[in-house]
């Protein structure tokens, strides 16, 4: 991706110095119910954003590092990560002054991310400043790359020569809805009617997804669709957003396992050598943080068959039966739980998002079948 995604004009300054003082939480409230642009940019100016372990990173270079990841990795082309970039940006970047008017306006981010901190703050979840903003970085960096996700998909769908844009009117509110070309407009607006009786909802975050309803109800086989990596994720994708640098800690941790036994792994983990392995369970788990998990090209990649990669990193998180045969737990997924159930570092996240009882169930299921 060209170096010119990294744009100067996002590289702004309050120019109220007292700002630099707030804590990041309290920049919200200004930036919601004051609609103060020097607020925001004193929040945009700060470096909230982890990528791969590294960082912090100001929000334009977190973007960027990611969506060269995901080129580098064939999930986008450079066009899309370029329209996905600048859109992401302006999500969480263009401030409409009076909120009167239809576009893009963060104000609606903002206010998700002020809900859900009035909602940890209710519930006595977190008291100390210190965790308080912890917590923020990581709710921050969530809303990006969900909104990031919705990004592309949504340059996707508009750079796709069989659909068109469709403006859904419900009083004196409008939604525009990218639909396919040859969708009557009746057909929509009854459907819509029917889908959504109260409307086009308040909740920024549910307008998003509206669309992904129309999308899932209406798409056609030949239209471009994101990779998906929800059935490799499982558990893992549940606590990233509960630990510190999660991907990192978890992945050096299964690392350690692995290194720590590996004169006893099986051969096809043995011939990656110590080092090759490392770098296999790096990759894997880099694909995974950036959602761009492709078990074909990472088995392209290693020079590896796609049989063999498959016992390594697979779909499934336990046995099953395919075409008459037993098929064992991915080597690497079996690690993974027995790494989330038996290190203390990962209780905490664990509870918190509320796994227990499925990666009980995932273990017990793992040991009835060894």
């Amino acid at each position: 991706m060209a170096d010119q995604f990294i744009n100067d004009r996002y590289r702004v300054k309050s120019s109220r110095p007292i700002l630099e003082k707030k804590a990041s939480v309290d920049l919200l409230e200004p930036i919601v119910y004051d609609r103060d642009r020097d607020v925001l940019n004193t929040l945009i100016g700060r470096p909230h954003f982890v990528f791969h372990g590294s960082g912090p990173f100001l929000l334009p270079d977190y973007l960027d590092r990611d969506l060269k990841w995901r080129i580098s990795r064939k999930v986008v082309t450079d066009e899309i990560a370029a329209q996905a970039y600048e859109l992401t940006l302006e999500k969480f970047t263009v401030l409409n002054p009076s909120g009167d008017s239809a576009g893009i306006d963060c104000h609606n981010q903002y206010s998700y991310l002020l809900s859900e901190y009035h909602s940890i703050r209710s519930k006595e979840l977190i008291e100390d400043q210190i965790a308080i903003e912890r917590w923020f970085g990581k709710a921050f960096q969530a809303c990006v790359d969900r909104h990031l996700s919705f990004s592309i998909k949504e340059v996707i769908r508009i750079n796709d020569p069989t659909t068109r844009r469709y403006e859904w009117r419900n009083g004196k509110k409008s939604l525009w809805l990218q639909i396919p070309s040859d969708l009557p407009a009746r057909t929509i607006r009854e459907w819509l009617k029917q889908s959504f009786p109260k409307g086009i909802p308040n909740d920024p975050e549910e307008i998003h997804q509206v669309q992904e309803a129309v999308w899932e109800r209406f798409q056609k086989p030949r239209f471009t669709e994101l990779k998906s990596t929800d059935s490799y994720l499982n558990p893992i994708k549940k606590i990233w957003d509960r630990i510190d640098c999660p991907e990192d800690r978890l992945m050096m941790a299964v690392t350690a396992e692995k290194m720590e036994h590996f004169d006893n792994l099986p051969a096809r983990l043995r011939n990656f050598g110590k080092d090759g392995l490392r770098d296999l369970i790096n990759l894997i788990f880099c694909d995974l943080c950036s959602d761009c998990f492709d078990a074909g090209q990472l088995s392209r990649d290693f020079e590896i068959p796609s049989s063999t990669f498959s016992k390594i990193a697979g779909p499934y998180w336990w046995k099953k039966i395919e075409n008459g045969v037993e098929v064992d737990v991915p080597d690497l997924w079996a690690n993974v739980i027995e790494v989330l159930t038996a290190n203390e570092d990962f209780e905490d996240a664990i509870l918190e998002s509320g796994i227990q009882n499925e990666l009980a169930l995932l273990t017990e299921r793992k040991a009835n079948h060894e």
